[in-house]
């Protein structure tokens, strides 16, 4: 529910941008006993980028070092010791994620 959205933390003011939030948000669902429920006769859909094609082309930039901040972000908030692994990966290498404190 929203109360339990809010309750939780709702989203993470620091994280920067786009990407990672997916990850922050299904692995607190996960470990602090929420559930993710669908909506019956829903539909969700992802438009996939076709080089050439107009119609999906992308409007906006996408900081990639900004995504690497914020799953790592996710990764240390939630992963505990396994954030260790995650972070051994090069592309995680020399990034600062901020402090965690509320």
């Amino acid at each position: 529910s929203r109360k339990w959205w809010h309750e939780s933390g709702g989203y993470d003011p620091s994280m920067r941008s786009w990407g990672g939030e997916n990850i922050d948000q299904s692995l607190r669902t996960w470990l602090c006993g929420g559930e993710i429920v669908y909506a019956e006769g829903s539909r969700v859909a992802h438009m996939w980028r076709e080089p050439g094609n107009p119609k999906t082309m992308l409007h906006y930039a996408i900081p990639e070092g900004d995504v690497l901040r914020n799953r790592l972000r996710a990764a240390r908030a939630w992963m505990g010791p396994w954030v260790q692994k995650v972070q051994s990966f090069q592309e995680f290498q020399d990034i600062e994620t901020g402090s965690l404190a509320n």
